[in-house]
């Protein structure tokens, strides 16, 4: 899983190597599930960064120095360039969004085929580039390729009166599978997604 911290050290280091500092700065932001008595709360783990001691911060398995802790699970990692700020500012997209997220909650008692779901969105003006190919062709991108790949070049999201639906940002958990369907209980089937998507 992309959380396991030997797989995370080296997906940031690949991204650092690709992108840093050919596009515009980035931001990070991840949560965690924290047993809290019978149940999980969400924690934010503020400012983060490619640095090999704050990917220690997020990600699972690190070396002996990382501090024994509470039960507590993965939820979610987003990197966004540039910055979601500037892109909020700007009212435009991020050209680079990668996020990955597990899709079992702690108290989750379904049992899931997919247990993690990951999602690599690139402007259209840099997917061709030599430093997006360099990064996509990377080993440690290959092994999430399985057990199932999907690609779609699409708007960021659509326009719905005032607001937006289906925005990228919102995968997995909105946009991407028809309301029937029961995400992740199974391998995914073409026909369960909202969009015209082609496996890899």
């Amino acid at each position: 899983m992309p959380w396991q911290y030997k797989t995370a050290r080296a997906l940031c280091e690949a991204f650092a190597v690709a992108f840093l500092p050919k596009e515009k700065p980035y931001g990070i932001r991840a949560f965690q599930y924290i047993k809290d008595g019978q149940f999980y709360k969400t924690k934010g783990l503020g400012r983060l960064t490619l640095t090999e001691k704050s990917v220690a911060r997020w990600a699972f398995g690190a070396p002996a120095s990382e501090k024994p802790e509470m039960e507590r699970e993965f939820g979610e990692f987003e990197l966004w360039s540039p910055h979601w700020d500037k892109c909020a500012d700007a009212g435009t997209p991020p050209d680079i969004l990668l996020k990955f997220s597990q899709q079992s909650m702690p108290t989750d008692r379904i049992k899931r085929k997919i247990a993690g779901f990951m999602v690599i969105a690139f402007a259209s003006e840099i997917y061709d580039s030599d430093h997006t190919k360099s990064f996509l062709n990377n080993e440690i991108l290959k092994q999430f390729k399985r057990p199932q790949a999907f690609s779609l070049l699409r708007r960021w999201a659509y326009p719905t009166g005032s607001a937006f639906h289906l925005s990228i940002q919102d995968f997995p958990h909105n946009g991407v599978f028809k309301d029937s369907v029961q995400p992740f209980a199974d391998l995914i089937e073409k026909n369960q997604l909202q969009e015209a998507w082609a496996p890899l």
